[in-house]
C-alpha cells in the first residue's frame, strides 16, 4: 500500500461526482492505488479489486486507527475529503479541499448547521500541519485558505478537474420556457429567494416553468414548492437525478439558473456550459472563475433574480462560455 486515495468523507453531491470520475480515471490507467472509502459506497465500485479497497464508516476515529495501523506502508496520500490525516505521516500528503462553507456560513444557515460546520473547520485546522500541500479548484478557494485560515499561498496548488464532454451543439433544441436548478436544498443554494423571484416573474411571463432537484432532506422547502403550485406557479421538483436524467436535462433543458451564494467550484455550472446551456448565475467570483454566464444577478436580491428571469424571456441572451479547463492528468500524475 504505497499510494492511498482517502475519500472516506465523500458520499454524495458534487464531491461524489468528482470521486466517481477520479476513480474511473485511476482504474482506466491501471495505477497502483489503494482506496479508503465510505462504507455506504461499497456496492458502487465493482471495478476496484477487493484487495485494493477498505470501506469504513464515516468516522474520524476509525480513519485515525486506519492510518495508525498502515502509516509505515504509505509513500503518498491524497485526502480527497477536505480533512488531512489526524497524525503526521512519513509520506507525501496532499489534501484536496473543496468545501467553501467550511470557511464561512452566512446568515441563511440555521444555528445548528453553522455550528456543525464550525466544529469541522476547527478539526481541519488542527490537522493542517499533517499535510504537505493543499489542492483546490479555484483561485477563490486558494484565497479563502489564506484569508480565513492563514495558510500560505505557496502551500496551495490549483487542480480543477471534471469530466469533459464534447457535445454537437447544433443538434440541441432547447425549451426556452424551462429553467433548471440542479442542486439540493442546502442553505447557501438560496432556493427560497429563487422561488419568490420565480413567482413574481411568472406574473409577467406566464409560460415559464421551474424544475428543481430538492431531496426529501428538506421538507420545509418541498412544502413551499407545493404551496406555490397550489397558487398556479409552475414548479416541478424532480428530486434526486442520476447521470442519465441530468444528461437529458442538459441536452433539452432551456436555462440553467444558479442563485447559490457560496460554492467551491460549481460543478453544475461546468456541466451545463459543456452542453451549451445558457446560464443565469450569481454575480460572484466563484462563477466568473469557471464560466462566462449569459446573465448575472445578485443572489441575495429577489428583485435582481426576477429581473434576470424576465430579461431572459424578453431578450436574446449571449451564449455561456466555459473558461476553466480540467487538470485531471496533472492530478493523476501526483499519484504515480
Amino acid at each position: 500500500m504505497k499510494v492511498l486515495l482517502d475519500a472516506i468523507f465523500i458520499n454524495n453531491s458534487g464531491g461524489k461526482v468528482l470521486l466517481d470520475y477520479l476513480i474511473e480515471e485511476i482504474i482506466k490507467r491501471e495505477i497502483d492505488v489503494y482506496f479508503l472509502l465510505d462504507l455506504r459506497l461499497q456496492e458502487e465500485y465493482p471495478s476496484i479489486p477487493k484487495e485494493k479497497v477498505t470501506y469504513l464508516p464515516n468516522s474520524l476515529l476509525k480513519r485515525h486507527n486506519f492510518y495508525k495501523k498502515h502509516s509505515g506502508e504509505l509513500q503518498k496520500v491524497l485526502c480527497f475529503g477536505n480533512v488531512p490525516p489526524t497524525l503526521r505521516l512519513d509520506a507525501k500528503v496532499f489534501t484536496y479541499f473543496h468545501n467553501s462553507v467550511l470557511f464561512y456560513t452566512g446568515p441563511e444557515f440555521p444555528f445548528k448547521t453553522a455550528l456543525a460546520y464550525k466544529v469541522k473547520s476547527w478539526i481541519i485546522r488542527l490537522c493542517q500541519k499533517n499535510t504537505d500541500k493543499w489542492l483546490v479548484q479555484t483561485e477563490f478557494m486558494k484565497s479563502g485558505l489564506s484569508k480565513y485560515w492563514g495558510i500560505s499561498p505557496y502551500s496551495v496548488d490549483l487542480f480543477p478537474f471534471f469530466s469533459t464532454q464534447i457535445i454537437p451543439q447544433q443538434e440541441i433544441k432547447r425549451d426556452k420556457y424551462s429553467y433548471y436548478y440542479i442542486s439540493d436544498g442546502h442553505p447557501n443554494k438560496m432556493h427560497h429567494h429563487l422561488l419568490n423571484a420565480f413567482a413574481i416573474a411568472s406574473s409577467t411571463c406566464s409560460n415559464i416553468k421551474l424544475h428543481l432537484t430538492v431531496s426529501k432532506q428538506y421538507p420545509e422547502l418541498i412544502q413551499t414548492i407545493e404551496d406555490l403550485n397550489k397558487k398556479g406557479i409552475a414548479i416541478e421538483n424532480m428530486g434526486w437525478c442520476g447521470k442519465e436524467k441530468l444528461k437529458e436535462i442538459y441536452q433539452k433543458g432551456g436555462f440553467l439558473i444558479f442563485p447559490s451564494s457560496l460554492e467551491s467550484f460549481g460543478l453544475g455550472l461546468i456541466e451545463a456550459a459543456q452542453y451549451g446551456m445558457p446560464i443565469l448565475a450569481s454575480d460572484l467570483p466563484f462563477v466568473h472563475e469557471v464560466i462566462r454566464p449569459s446573465l448575472t444577478f445578485d443572489p441575495h436580491s429577489v428583485q435582481s433574480i426576477t429581473d434576470a428571469i424576465v430579461k431572459s424571456q424578453k431578450e436574446e441572451v449571449s451564449r455561456t462560455k466555459l473558461i476553466v479547463s480540467s487538470k485531471v492528468e496533472d492530478l493523476i500524475h501526483l499519484l504515480k
